[in-house]
């Protein structure tokens, strides 16, 4: 009340019914004036604003329009009414998506294996991610075996759709690297120390599929007593590496069928 009192002019302690009607009519006007002022005053746009542009989320088509919220805002939230809650969710994840290829790129031009990160911040891959991480893959050279063994490992991780284990087929595909230079021609005959050199460079020309069959493994292993559509996909996918021309990866997969399955 003296806080008010000290607005109008008028004492705290005031009596009688003819101030009581004055200040009624006082009371009414600052009410009037309050409303008006505060009404503007929450309509106005802010002096700092969060704009999503489609060139920010990874060049995705749709695009968010008249969208503006203060600072540190839920950009979700404020468009929750206007139906671009769902767009804007979709631009987060596709930015997170290419952030974490970046990292990834990161990471294999660092050419650290034992990069925590691979373990923390690249462990549980979205849809989006897996499906930007194969694109990567596919623009590979032939000879980046540890790279593609890399990526390979990752989405092996994350094995719960159809299309990761197409991938894993196309992975188990792949015609035999014939040498460590170029994959297209063969290493002249070796004799001696050169022998045992080559037998570690044909497990290493192997490595993506190799990768491949031990995320099929332990998929299989893990869902032994299940079946689904999944497991079928990655039967198949062990029969093809029973079959592959790759002497390595057959003889591999043949090991794990006669053991682990009836």
């Amino acid at each position: 009340m003296n806080r008010w009192s000290s607005k109008t002019g008028v004492p705290p302690n005031f009596g009688g019914p003819g101030l009581f009607f004055s200040l009624l009519l006082i009371a009414g006007a600052v009410a009037v004036y309050a409303h008006t002022h505060f009404s503007h005053e929450t309509t106005a746009l802010p002096d700092e604003v969060i704009k999503v542009s489609p060139h920010e989320a990874g060049g995705l088509t749709s695009k968010i329009e008249n969208h503006q919220v203060r600072d540190g805002g839920d950009v979700t939230k404020s468009n929750s009414k206007s139906g671009d809650g769902e767009s804007v969710s979709e631009n987060q994840r596709a930015r997170e998506d290419f952030k974490k290829i970046e990292l990834l790129k990161e990471i294999l031009q660092s050419k650290n294996d034992n990069d925590p990160r691979l373990d923390t911040d690249l462990k549980v891959l979205s849809e989006g991610t897996k499906s930007l991480m194969r694109e990567q893959y596919k623009q590979m050279r032939a000879e980046s075996f540890n790279e593609k063994g890399t990526v390979v490992f990752l989405l092996g991780r994350n094995l719960n759709s159809v299309d990761d284990f197409t991938f894993l087929s196309q992975v188990l595909s792949e015609p035999p690297c014939q040498s460590m230079e170029d994959c297209t021609r063969s290493s002249p005959p070796t004799q001696g120390e050169a022998v045992h050199e080559e037998s570690v460079n044909s497990v290493t020309m192997s490595y993506p599929q190799i990768v491949s069959l031990r995320a099929i493994e332990h998929f299989l292993i893990k869902n032994r007593t299940i079946d689904n559509p999944l497991k079928s996909a990655a039967l198949k996918n062990l029969e093809l590496a029973k079959n592959s021309p790759d002497a390595l990866v057959s003889r591999e997969a043949q090991v794990f069928s006669s053991k682990y399955l009836p």
